[in-house]
């Protein structure tokens, strides 16, 4: 069971739990997926067309073509969460750094309102 989740933790590892990191990571990892996809549908319609390759080479790119349209979606799904954190981490940021600095305690500042 340990191995289990040191698998599970690896992504964690690799992105130091940073979710804007992840997201990032996890969008990467989606563009490979749809380009294999992609690669396969393209590969089994070559061999079809040009290879004199069998019907069933031309179903499987069909559904490599299927599979990859799926994965457009899931791909655009993660772009956008990729940039939906991103953009409100940097928010965070710019609030931070708008917010005043207190310079002086607020028992001095409520002094200077007392009626002397």
């Amino acid at each position: 069971m340990a191995g289990l989740d040191t698998f599970f933790n690896l992504g964690n590892k690799a992105t130091r739990g940073d979710p804007v990191r992840k997201a990032l990571f996890d969008y990467s990892l989606y563009w490979v997926l749809f380009l294999a996809f992609g690669s396969l549908a393209i590969t089994y319609f070559y061999n079809f067309f040009f290879a004199n390759g069998a019907i069933s080479q031309l179903f499987w790119g069909l559904i490599m073509l299927v599979v990859g349209w799926f994965n457009y979606f899931g791909l655009l799904a993660f772009r956008n969460a990729y940039k939906g954190l991103k953009s409100f981490k940097d928010a965070q940021s710019l609030i931070k750094e708008k917010e005043p600095q207190k310079d002086e305690s607020v028992n001095e500042m409520l002094d200077m309102f007392k009626d002397k």
